[in-house]
């Protein structure tokens, strides 16, 4: 890892649509924006929290490194962008989405504004985020990764159709 760089681990999810192609095309748009990168998780598929009454969710984990010229609202637009651009509208509340880009964490940065916090508030309480997490922390990963505190999982599998991720190599 350079001096100048940091880690900028994402989780995506989706839920409505074709949930693999809309995590195929934001994993390619975020490629565009971060370059390639570190590692990527397994597709894991969840049921949904907080607001139940929607389908399945298919969520991943995706360890970037950055340029710290790049700052953390940067981050929030360019994700947001993707999210935008893909039908993502806000009408209930953790409801349906054909996309959610998160951001977990930015090396071991803690921040608090308005309209992010990092790290994401929600890591220990979301177990496919933390199983995706404990899968890439291996990758050189500098940040300190919450260790499963969930004995049985949100009914969690890893997404049968995917062997690794859907990027290119």
């Amino acid at each position: 890892m350079k001096d100048n760089s940091s880690q900028l681990i994402l989780a995506l999810g989706s839920n409505i649509g074709d949930r693999l192609k809309n995590l195929d095309i934001a994993q390619q748009e975020l490629k565009h924006f971060f370059g390639q990168p570190i590692s990527t998780s397994k597709i894991y598929e969840s049921k949904p929290v907080d607001y139940l009454k929607q389908p399945n969710f298919l969520n991943m984990v995706i360890l970037f490194e950055i340029s710290n010229k790049i700052s953390p609202s940067e981050i929030l637009k360019m994700t947001q962008s993707i999210e935008i651009r893909h039908g993502r509208k806000k009408v209930i509340p953790k409801g349906p989405r054909s996309i959610d880009i998160d951001i977990l964490y930015i090396d071991n940065n803690k921040i608090s504004s308005d309209d992010l916090e990092i790290p994401h508030p929600e890591i220990h309480k979301r177990d496919f985020v933390i199983y995706p997490l404990q899968e890439i922390k291996s990758s050189a990963i500098k940040v300190k990764v919450p260790s499963p505190s969930i004995k049985v999982p949100n009914q969690l599998r890893i997404y049968d159709l995917v062997s690794n991720n859907c990027l290119d190599n």
